[in-house]
């Protein structure tokens, strides 16, 4: 708890302007540790999930994160719906593509499923690039910001930003160590070691 503690306080104090002035110099540090820090911990969270945990190799795995951000923004941008509510339908719309993709790959292991992975993310990065819907190549712009949360306005300032993501790293961590002790994460360590055995054992 102590170790807990000391870095979630570390993380805390990280945006000050004075470990910005030598870790990012010449950009903004505080929206250097949004983007692209503060996302790829949240993409790494995930990935040790399937990868490290279950032991599969999932190479389409950033598809479901371009899903979740397309959803996102496109329901936001289209039809003016408010950031939390587009926040729930994008994790929703993204669990129905985690469920399709793998619903025809439950047979598939090793090389097999990280061909099809591979194929399913080509497929979702073509896709959004080639489809005028959703603004192709250039994206969808512009994002609204979230609506002011106990006082805290989004829209000027990246630290709120910054304290919103480390909240969601915070969780997903949590979550992510509840999981791994569950039933089901000592399921997935069992295939990760030997799948054959795993299926023997039910």
């Amino acid at each position: 708890w102590i170790v807990y503690i000391g870095l979630i306080v570390g993380a805390l104090i990280l945006p000050a302007p004075v470990i910005g002035s030598f870790m990012s110099p010449y950009a903004d540090w505080t929206t250097v540790l949004i983007f692209p820090v503060g996302t790829y911990i949240l993409m790494a969270i995930g990935l040790n999930v399937v990868v490290g945990l279950a032991g599969l190799l999932d190479l389409g795995y950033v598809a479901f994160f371009a899903i979740g951000a397309y959803s996102l923004a496109y329901f936001g941008t289209e039809y003016g719906w408010n950031f939390w509510a587009t926040l729930v339908i994008g994790i929703l719309i993204t669990m129905v593509a985690g469920v399709i993709l793998g619903a025809p790959t439950l047979r598939l292991r090793g090389d097999y499923l990280a061909i099809v992975t591979l194929g399913f993310g080509e497929i979702v990065r073509i896709t959004a690039i080639n489809t005028n819907e959703i603004g192709g190549a250039r994206g969808i712009t512009p994002i609204p910001h979230p609506p002011a949360f106990l006082g805290v306005e989004f829209k000027l300032d990246p630290l709120p930003y910054y304290y919103f993501i480390l909240v969601v790293i915070v969780l997903a961590i949590v979550f992510s160590l509840r999981l791994q002790r569950s039933r089901v994460g000592r399921a997935w360590t069992a295939i990760r070691e030997d799948e054959d055995a795993a299926e023997l054992m039910g």
